[in-house]
């Protein structure tokens, strides 16, 4: 393996493959998968070890569509790999944007779900070395359970998924020394079961609201205009996000304690950083904050 790319991962890097290889390596693990980007190619040689004992839904939208792409391009290799029942392509109601891996052991009758990989980190060259994102491993049987239900729902076609019941209200788990966690699976009949209490939670904030966002400028709703209704004045409100929009479409939006939102580029940190920070690459254009 090259060497950047395990220091340019870094822990998602680290959890995911250390997650594949393990369940791979027990011939009792099943493995269900939803992939949005699938084309590092570490990851799809991972996938095709698992044979039979693989089920993947592979996004199909747009560019991922085409014959040639990365995604068809691996669909074909876990075709022969782990046999065309296994393998699905489909978009829901406009894209198939989880990216997730959820790991059931058998059992005489059955396969019961006992940990789930999931977050913002597609499975492709950009989502684990140049993108700011994250990943979450629960070794937890009920939140395991959550999107092996999300997968049964969705496998082989998503037919009526959004009015079934994985889909219609939010679900909670307390771990130990863990905090608490909430999940709601889109797509919904109506997008504010899933803004709502979020734009209720940054609208009651009493102290601060940190955030990261893709796509800043692609939102409308009840979120958005939470966000630009804060006062960082009366907050300490910090966050990052990226194309916030119009001049600034192809840049990140930085917001610090007690100031409004500053866009800039990755190339403006060059102008005051010392050796070996500033001969490093800007990383173009393309998504940086994801």
């Amino acid at each position: 393996e090259g060497k950047p790319y395990p220091w340019l991962g870094f822990e998602a890097r680290r959890i995911l493959f250390d997650f594949l290889d393990e369940c791979q390596a027990d011939a009792d693990v099943l493995a269900d998968v939803f992939a949005y980007d699938l084309s590092d190619p570490e990851i799809v040689r991972r996938l095709e070890a698992f044979g039979p004992r693989l089920r993947i839904v592979i996004d199909n939208s747009d560019k991922h569509g085409k014959p040639n792409s990365d995604e068809s391009n691996a669909a074909t290799r876990l075709v022969a790999s782990a046999g065309a029942g296994n393998v699905a392509r489909h978009h829901f109601s406009g894209l198939q944007h989880n990216k997730v891996v959820i790991a059931r052991r058998r059992s005489a009758n059955n396969a019961v779900p006992f940990a789930v990989a999931t977050g913002s980190t597609n499975f492709s060259l950009g989502g684990l070395y140049i993108q700011n994102n994250n990943i979450l491993l629960f070794r937890d049987a009920d939140i395991a359970k959550l999107y092996a239900d999300v997968f049964d729902a969705a496998f082989p076609k998503p037919t009526g998924f959004s009015g079934k019941s994985i889909a219609m209200k939010w679900f909670e788990k307390d771990l130990p020394n863990a905090g608490t966690y909430r999940f709601c699976f889109s797509p919904h009949k109506k997008a504010s079961l899933s803004m709502n209490p979020l734009a209720d939670a940054i609208t009651g904030a009493e102290k601060s609201v940190f955030y990261a966002i893709a796509f800043r400028s692609a939102q409308t709703g009840p979120a958005d205009k939470a966000l630009d209704a804060l006062d960082p004045k009366k907050l300490l409100v910090m966050g990052v996000a990226n194309m916030p929009g119009k001049p600034k479409s192809n840049t990140l939006m930085v917001q610090l304690p007690g100031r409004g939102p500053v866009p800039f580029g990755p190339a403006a940190l060059t102008k005051d950083l010392p050796e070996p920070f500033k001969a490093e690459w800007t990383g173009g254009g393309g998504i940086h904050m994801h």
